[in-house]
């Protein structure tokens, strides 16, 4: 979603209180079911103590900064349960990318190997990964041409090879 606030510095105080005002705020902010581009000419610093746009520019700035500056991983790409699962596939000639943005969304991994691919949503291990794809994402990612394999993490830990060979047979069958 894209959102252009179209104010700065000359526009009608008017203007500015009628954006502040909880319930358009909240639409304006709240509506973006992907990702959300921010546009303004204002300076946060001139919108005052108590203003809701001023906060949220500000913590957008500050978000931003601290994605630009940190110099550990992700925290999605120090999940164990992630990292070992790739490291077992890159030892089948995988080539692996955890974490990976594809239409706006994250997805677990994808996984590539002679030119054949599939995303992998990895179901119940603590952490980012935790939580299942919804039936519209896998719908959306096979309208796009990516398979999808759900990895349990209860199953992966007693039946890895198993789980390994359910993501081969995928990578080597194309999506029809």
């Amino acid at each position: 979603m894209f959102i252009s606030l179209a104010l700065d510095s000359n526009s009608p105080a008017a203007s500015l209180r009628f954006l502040e005002k909880r319930d358009v705020f909240n639409v304006s902010i709240t509506r973006a079911r992907i990702a959300q581009q921010l546009y303004t000419s204002l300076n946060p610093s001139r919108l005052g103590r108590g203003s809701m746009l001023g906060a949220y520019l500000e913590n957008i700035t500050r978000s931003a900064a601290a994605q630009q500056t940190s110099k550990d991983l992700p925290r999605a790409l120090r999940d164990p349960f992630l990292l070992e699962f790739k490291r077992e596939l890159e030892r089948l000639g995988c080539q692996v990318w955890p974490a990976y943005s594809i239409a706006g969304l994250v997805m677990d991994m994808v996984v590539l190997r002679n030119g054949q691919s599939c995303g992998i949503d990895m179901i119940g291990c603590s952490g980012d990964f935790s939580a299942a794809l919804s039936l519209e994402r896998y719908k959306m990612f096979h309208r796009a041409g990516l398979k999808m394999v759900p990895i349990p993490y209860s199953r992966w830990l007693n039946h890895r090879k198993a789980w390994l060979d359910v993501v081969e047979k995928n990578i080597a069958t194309r999506l029809s």
